[in-house]
C-alpha cells in the first residue's frame, strides 16, 4: 500500500483501514487496475492537501480528533480524482465507514444506553478527563488553535455537554471549494450516537455558521430526546432546537 510522504510531525497518515476503504471502493467501481491508479492519484493528492498546508496544523499525532480528520481527507483527495463521483448517498456511507469503521455499525446491547444513570456517568467521567486533557494541550498551543473543548458549560439534563470551537475539517474543505462535502461528515453523528444507545442532540454548529459545535448527548428517553427532535436545516445539516433555558453560553 502507498505511504503518503508528508512531514509527521505536522500532520497524520490516515489509519490503514480508512486507505483499505478507500481502495476497496475504488477497485470496486473502476476495476482492479484503475482504481489501483486512482488510489495511487488520491494518495498524492492527500499528501499535497499535508505539505501545502491545505490542511491547517491542529496538533499533528496529538490532535484529539485527528484521525478522523484526515481519514476523511484522503475521502476527499478519491473524491477528487473520481472521474464519476459518486452520489451523495454512497459518498456519506464511505464517510461514514471511514470515520466510525465497519465496527461502527454495530449496535451496543439494550442495557448499554445513555437511559441508564452507570452508563451515563460513565461517559460523563470519560468526557471530562477526555477535555480536560485537550484544554491543557489547547493551552499550551499544541493544537494550532483547534479543537478546545469543554464538557458541561450548560445545563443539559439526562446527558453531558460537549462543546468544541474552530473546526479544521471545514476550513480545509473550504480552501478546496468543496465545502458541500461536509455535510456528511457532521451528519454520520447521529447515526453513529444511535448505535451506542444514545441520542446527539446538537443546537449549533461550525459548519452551519456558529462559533462553537455543541454536542448534547443524552439518552433516548430523555427530556432533550423527547422534546428536541432532529432536523434538516435550509444548508443540509442536522441540528436540534433546545429550549432557552438549556442554550449554551460562552464562559
Amino acid at each position: 500500500m502507498l505511504t503518503p510522504q508528508i512531514d509527521t510531525s505536522r500532520h497524520m497518515l490516515p489509519s490503514r483501514a480508512a486507505a483499505r476503504t478507500v481502495r476497496a471502493y475504488l477497485a470496486d467501481k473502476y476495476g482492479a487496475d484503475e482504481g489501483a491508479s486512482l488510489f495511487e492519484q488520491a494518495v498524492y493528492r492527500f499528501e499535497s492537501y499535508c505539505n501545502n498546508d491545505i490542511i491547517p496544523f491542529c496538533g499533528g499525532k496529538k490532535s484529539p480528533f485527528g484521525a478522523g480528520l484526515y481519514n476523511n481527507m484522503l475521502l476527499v483527495a478519491a473524491w477528487e480524482v473520481e472521474p464519476r463521483k459518486p452520489s451523495g448517498e454512497k459518498f456519506e456511507e464511505l464517510v461514514y465507514e471511514v470515520s466510525f469503521g465497519r465496527r461502527g455499525r454495530m449496535q451496543m446491547p439494550a442495557w448499554f444506553s445513555g437511559d441508564n444513570p452507570r452508563v451515563m456517568r460513565l461517559f460523563t467521567a470519560v468526557y471530562k478527563r477526555f477535555a480536560a486533557t485537550v484544554h491543557r494541550r489547547f493551552e499550551a498551543g499544541e493544537l494550532g488553535g483547534y479543537w478546545d473543548v469543554q464538557v458541561n458549560v450548560s445545563p443539559t439534563p439526562g446527558g453531558v455537554q460537549m462543546v468544541s470551537g474552530r473546526c479544521p475539517v471545514k476550513e480545509t474543505l473550504e480552501r478546496l471549494g468543496l465545502l458541500r462535502l461536509l455535510r456528511p461528515m457532521c451528519n454520520t453523528d447521529y447515526p453513529n450516537m444511535a448505535t451506542k444507545n444514545l441520542t446527539l442532540v446538537r443546537p449549533l454548529l461550525v459548519a452551519a455558521g456558529d462559533d462553537v459545535c455543541d454536542m448534547r448527548i443524552v439518552g433516548p428517553g430523555s427530556e432533550l430526546a423527547r422534546t428536541c427532535p432532529p432536523y434538516v436545516d435550509a444548508d443540509g445539516y442536522i441540528v436540534n432546537d433546545i429550549p432557552e433555558k438549556y442554550a449554551y453560553r460562552r464562559p
